[in-house]
């Protein structure tokens, strides 16, 4: 008989959901069409925007961040439109997905797995070919990637000002800060269970004026993805269907905690346990997977080394569930989440038991969680 009673999510999404949105969550169904969700839609919507930094929009959508991302092309595009689609990952081979099912003109940009976008590249490309938009993730979460979107942002702005820049933030709102409205980020795409800490189901997409000027001309089909009309009703605190009454009062919850904690500490939180669990990892002989590692998880390799195995033996003997490496990278890298409801206790934990698995298939002489306290007191 197993002795594990509980398990632990230690994956880049879902995410460990806190107490405090459990309690809202078990609340009494609340009807969509009375005045007390209009308050709290209009009251959780005000925020996201907060978080993002931005004075425009952000409309809610009862999907999973996919269903953000299929919207953001289905509403602003039309038939043989071309865009720039930067693929550095499963999830940037997924804005390609999308944008190829609606037919645009697309030109690739390529990056090896665990690199990161070269902007200089960027701005080539954009100059060379005067894209209608650019798609790109900011944390590219199947190598642990972190892009220059910023300084993309930039560019795109100077050389290319009619090209709609599209950012995935998917994998790192409420992580790490992004600066929507200053880095020229004309629409984000977020979602629900990964650093806002609730069940998945929810996604959103900030987007400014540029970006709904651009609807208007789009021939491309959409009805239940209808971002237009949707916000319509959502700045007047309705939806065009049945929203997750539920989980959007969880993320009220949710959102009122962050901000009981402060944007700024938030991110230093995260860029603290990020820094420190890198550190423990590599003094047990582990490598950093991408170059340009994002503060939300930890992406690790090492040579001879079956991660599938130890991701077995994590969940069979102690009921902590990791992320895998996908495609080719199956069995090659393991990617540690530390976003969200997480803290120092977490990752001391995970640690040594992640410490205990991995000796019985190397020998390590070093002690992950002095380390991991050496860099976190620092």
């Amino acid at each position: 008989m197993s002795s594990v009673i509980k398990k632990r999510l230690f994956t880049p999404g879902p995410t460990p959901v806190p107490y405090y949105v459990r309690e809202a969550l078990a609340e009494p169904a609340i009807h969509h069409r009375t005045e007390q969700f209009k308050e709290l839609l209009i009251d959780t919507r005000k925020k996201l925007s907060k978080m993002a930094d931005s004075g425009s929009e952000t409309v809610v959508i009862t999907s999973s961040g996919t269903g953000a991302m299929e919207a953001s092309v289905s509403n602003f595009f039309s038939t043989g439109e071309k865009v720039v689609v930067i693929r550095a990952g499963k999830f940037g081979e997924r804005w390609g997905d999308i944008c190829k099912v609606f037919g645009l003109d697309i030109i690739y940009y390529d990056i090896k797995y665990g690199d990161s976008a070269d902007p200089n590249e960027i701005e080539r490309i954009v100059k060379k070919e005067n894209p209608a938009a650019l798609f790109i993730q900011a944390t590219e979460t199947s190598t642990g990637t972190f892009h220059p979107i910023a300084e993309i942002g930039e560019i795109i702005n100077r050389v290319c000002p009619s090209c709609l820049y599209i950012v995935d933030g998917i994998s790192t709102m409420g992580a790490v800060e992004i600066k929507t409205d200053l880095w020229h980020i004309d629409m984000l795409i977020w979602g629900s269970q990964k650093g806002l800490m609730i069940p998945p189901g929810l996604s959103f997409i900030t987007l400014n004026d540029k970006a709904l000027k651009k609807a208007g001309f789009s021939n491309l089909p959409h009805f239940y993805f209808n971002i237009v009309d949707e916000l319509k009703k959502q700045k007047n605190g309705s939806t065009l269907y049945t929203p997750a009454t539920a989980l959007i009062a969880a993320l009220k919850s949710s959102l009122d905690k962050i901000f009981e904690e402060g944007l700024d500490n938030l991110y230093k939180r995260h860029k603290l346990l990020s820094k420190a669990t890198r550190a423990a990892l590599i003094e047990m002989g582990f490598s950093i997977f991408p170059k340009d590692p994002s503060d939300t998880l930890t992406v690790i390799t090492k040579q001879n080394i079956d991660f599938e195995k130890i991701r077995s033996d994590l969940l069979g003997e102690f009921g902590i569930l990791t992320a895998g490496g996908q495609g080719d990278l199956k069995g090659s890298i393991i990617r540690i989440a530390h976003m969200g409801y997480f803290d120092i206790a977490d990752m001391i934990g995970f640690l040594g038991i992640f410490k205990l698995v991995c000796s019985n298939y190397f020998k390590i002489e070093t002690n992950p969680v002095e380390k991991f306290l050496e860099i976190y007191k620092a």
